[in-house]
């Protein structure tokens, strides 16, 4: 990705209020939402962040280099300032008849997350959202044994590769991989065969190899919340 098509901007909007789902579309519906602006993150600036952190130690001692990256990007992704994106399923109309799941950092998966630092609640103000009946073959029981069970799985061994603690296995791992955006994104892809796009290109070699983390090699990109954004804003 050209640095000249990133926005960077990380504006955060809470304008939008819908606690039981969007009466226009059939129940049971599932809901992909943000609260962040359609501006993908300027990566530029993270990136930025982790040299520094990385550049605290020598070149030569990548075990400390990889750590201090790991709690900065943990602490950046992780503090809210990129925006949250979650998934509601709307059962009917009724308010309170729906089950949330989203992805905190020291959490991982949370379901039907109320606090504070786990809010993926009905009644949680948003910016932009995509709404979509569901598909009569998947259910939350689907999504709860199969498809977030895998994510959870993919998730913990990231994080255990990244050296992040885990305090519960099966709720995986909150990791800059795996992200709010990560996780919503790719229930929602797997619910409901949408194709949305909620990932931008990120260069894992060079920066894997400058900040001590060789495993980064395989990862081409990164989910943000503001990609997220821009494509519900475009459909």
């Amino acid at each position: 990705m050209e640095n000249n098509q990133v926005i960077s901007s990380r504006a955060i909007q809470n304008d939008k209020y819908e606690p039981t789902g969007n009466q226009d579309v059939r129940y049971p519906q599932i809901v992909i939402r943000t609260n962040r602006t359609p501006e993908r993150t300027d990566m530029n600036d993270v990136i930025k962040k982790a040299d520094t952190a990385a550049d605290q130690y020598p070149f030569e001692d990548k075990e400390n280099r990889a750590k201090a990256v790991t709690q900065e990007l943990t602490k950046e992704f992780g503090s809210g300032r990129f925006g949250h994106t979650w998934i509601i399923i709307f059962n009917s109309n009724k308010k309170g008849d729906a089950t949330t799941y989203g992805y905190h950092e020291k959490y991982g998966f949370v379901k039907n997350g109320t606090a504070g630092d786990r809010n993926d609640n009905p009644e949680r103000k948003f910016h932009v959202e995509r709404v979509l009946p569901l598909d009569e073959n998947m259910t939350t029981e689907k999504l709860e044994k199969e498809i977030i069970p895998a994510l959870n799985e993919q998730s913990a061994e990231v994080g255990k590769i990244m050296g992040i603690p885990i305090e519960n296995p099966s709720n995986g791992a909150y990791t800059p991989i795996n992200n709010c955006a990560w996780f919503a994104g790719n229930v929602w892809n797997s619910a409901t065969n949408n194709g949305l796009l909620f990932t931008q290109n990120f260069d894992g070699v060079t920066h894997g190899n400058y900040w001590g983390m060789p495993f980064l090699s395989m990862v081409k990109e990164i989910a943000d919340p503001g990609m997220v954004a821009e494509s519900l804003a475009a459909f």
